[in-house]
């Protein structure tokens, strides 16, 4: 269900309307938008090995991020590259985009 946080008078609504909706709102860096859900797969079944091997990738991104995070060294040296960058809003999108 959509949640919707109130805020003279709506701050946001995130999520869908309805169950069977195929279209949902998400909330980013504070702006509401709608996403529409066209063709819904799943791509670890129905995926190319392409595909999973993206898929795979991303996941082993997402465990270096959380490998790095506890690494102070090399925390410095990212947050003095984000420091010096304007094109990522977050450091654990920079340091993904690195490491990807």
């Amino acid at each position: 269900m959509a949640k919707i946080t109130c805020e003279s008078p709506v701050k946001y609504i995130q999520g869908k309307i309805t169950k069977s909706d195929s279209n949902y709102f998400a909330v980013r860096y504070g702006k509401t938008f709608l996403h529409r859900l066209i063709n819904p797969s799943n791509p670890f079944v129905d995926g190319t090995e392409e595909q999973k091997s993206n898929i795979e990738r991303f996941r082993e991104a997402q465990a270096a991020v959380s490998a790095a995070y506890l690494n102070a060294e090399q925390m410095a040296v990212y947050e003095a590259g984000f420091k010096k960058q304007t094109k990522y809003k977050t450091l654990r999108g920079y340091i993904f985009a690195q490491l990807y």
